[in-house]
């Protein structure tokens, strides 16, 4: 993640092998599994980026929690958020969320820049409970996509400027306050997620997908 370095909290052994992370790395790779109670990867102000790619694999289990990034925003289970409903504030803004609705679907929000309105943004496509799937999402100057499977799902004109923020706080696994609260917990294993500063082709979600695809069971690129 841009070179960024995390801390694994809310697992059983934060210097052990009760960190979270299950498989061998050959041929079961390795996965961080989150449990929906409070386990989450805590990263400090990284990827304040206007243009983004979110990409990861992940095998969605039940007992994952949702919550609303705000008004106007969306209830989603979340993946991975700079950010969380806060005050309104241009410190405090979500510059990104990715995560899952409760109907099963990917969904994501952001605040703008300046006027901090949420502009959520949901897809169609069904992500089937303990069944791996590559998931994305991109946001450029001018169109936002989230991506299932390697393929397109649900694109949209966009052109607001997500929120600079600079005092909002990346984590995987959940969204979190300035204050250390908690909003929402995933369920479910994470595994190789990648971000990017700038939108990916579809073309290029769907090489992303295509290079793991044989590693993770069951899994599949769809299209061509």
């Amino acid at each position: 993640m841009g070179g960024a370095w995390g801390t694994l909290a809310g697992f059983g052994d934060p210097c052990g092998g009760g960190t979270g992370w299950v498989g061998d790395g050959g041929t079961a790779p390795f996965v961080l599994r989150f449990g929906g109670v409070d386990e989450r990867v805590e990263f400090g102000h990284e990827l304040s980026m206007p243009t983004w790619t979110i990409t990861a694999w992940v095998r969605v289990a039940p007992g994952g929690v949702a919550a609303s990034t705000g008004t106007g925003g969306i209830n989603l289970i979340p993946l991975v958020a700079r950010g969380a409903a806060e005050n309104e504030d241009d410190l405090l803004d979500i510059t990104f969320v990715l995560g899952v609705t409760p109907a099963l679907q990917l969904g994501t929000d952001f605040e703008e820049q300046g006027t901090h309105a949420n502009l959520p943004f949901s897809g169609a496509a069904l992500l089937e409970e303990g069944v791996w799937a590559h998931v994305a999402a991109t946001k450029s100057a001018e169109q936002r996509a989230l991506y299932v499977r390697g393929v397109l799902d649900v694109d949209e004109a966009q052109t607001a400027t997500p929120a600079a923020a600079p005092d909002s706080l990346l984590t995987v696994g959940a969204m979190r306050r300035t204050t250390g609260a908690l909003l929402g917990r995933f369920a479910g294993d994470i595994a190789a997620l990648e971000t990017y500063d700038r939108a990916l082709s579809a073309d290029e979600v769907r090489a992303s997908c295509a290079a793991r695809v044989v590693r993770f069971d069951g899994a599949v690129c769809e299209g061509p």
